[in-house]
Formats: C-alpha cells, sequence, structure tokens
C-alpha cells in the first residue's frame, strides 16, 4: 500500500515533535539540535531517515538539524528546497546548507531577511547568522541592524559585529 503525503506528513510531525519539540519550543527554546546529532548506529539512521523526510516536506528545522549531524549529503536536497522557500524557511536553509558546504553568496537570503519586513524574532535569527559570514555586504547589513527599532535586533545585530571582528566581551550570548 502505499504512502499519502498526507501519511508522511503526520509521520514527520509525530516524530518532530516527539524528538525536537513543539512549533513554541522550537521557536522560544532554539531547534534542540544535540538531540539528534549524538545518535549513533540504528538510532542515528532512524533519526536520518525521518529528518530526510521532513526536508523533503519543506521542513527548514529538518534542514538544520541535518546540517548539526554533519549529513553533508543532503546539501543538494536543501538547495532544491531553497529555491522554493521564502522568509525564515529561506533563511534556515541557506544556513543549513552553508554548515554543511560553505558558500558566503549565502549570505544574501540572511541579509533579504534583515533587511526586510519580517517580525523582530526572525530578523533577530538573521542577525545572528551572519556571524558565520565574513563579507562587506553583511556586514553592511548588521551595521544598519545597529539602528533597527526593535532593542533585540540592534542587541544580536551588536554581538555579531563583536564576534566578526574577533571581540569576546565575557557577557556574550
Amino acid at each position: 500500500m502505499a504512502v499519502s503525503r498526507a501519511d508522511d506528513v503526520a509521520r514527520w510531525d509525530a516524530w518532530k515533535r516527539a524528538n525536537l519539540g513543539t512549533p513554541y519550543e522550537i521557536w522560544h527554546d532554539g531547534l534542540p539540535v544535540e538531540a539528534v546529532s549524538g545518535r549513533r548506529g540504528a538510532a542515528r539512521e532512524e533519526a536520518l531517515e525521518m529528518l530526510r523526510l521532513g526536508l523533503s516536506l519543506g521542513d527548514s528545522h529538518a534542514a538544520a538539524a541535518l546540517a548539526a549531524m554533519g549529513e553533508s549529503a543532503a546539501a543538494g536536497a536543501m538547495r532544491a528546497q531553497l529555491a522554493a522557500a521564502t522568509g525564515p524557511e529561506r533563511m534556515r536553509l541557506a544556513l543549513a546548507i552553508h554548515q554543511v558546504r560553505p558558500d558566503p553568496t549565502l549570505a544574501a537570503e540572511l541579509v533579504a531577511v534583515l533587511r526586510g519586513g519580517y517580525p523582530w524574532s526572525v530578523r533577530i535569527d538573521a542577525a545572528i547568522g551572519l556571524r558565520r559570514f565574513a563579507g562587506a555586504t553583511d556586514e553592511a547589513a548588521l551595521l544598519a541592524a545597529v539602528a533597527d527599532p526593535e532593542y533585540l535586533v540592534r542587541y544580536h545585530a551588536c554581538e555579531s559585529l563583536l564576534v566578526r571582528w574577533g571581540v569576546r566581551p565575557a557577557e556574550i550570548s
């Protein structure tokens, strides 16, 4: 009997909630990649299978977890999803791809989110993610974000600039 897309979605959603948390928990506490990145043997294979399923369904959290597991073989599938993704999903996919196959051009995806009309919580993720890049355009976007109307976006933009410049204050998050 063939498995339907609805069945795949239900299976992925149940596994994601059990292993990575609810959407609220992931938003509030961050994606707990350590829940899967340390797995070995059959447990690792099961996690990889489920994360590949999540990625095929367009879930950028699956891409982030695959990247945390060092699964560079998934980069092609991540790039395929990147073409159709928008906003925060596109940003998370770009970060995941960059983690397994560094590509400085992917910073443009984060810059677009940081400069776009996205909610502050999404702009924070873009500001934090730009720490992993080193281009002049990325730095200009972070410098502009220092004047963002939201305090936490300004704060994380400043922290990212400090990280990029090699400054390590004692209180950096």
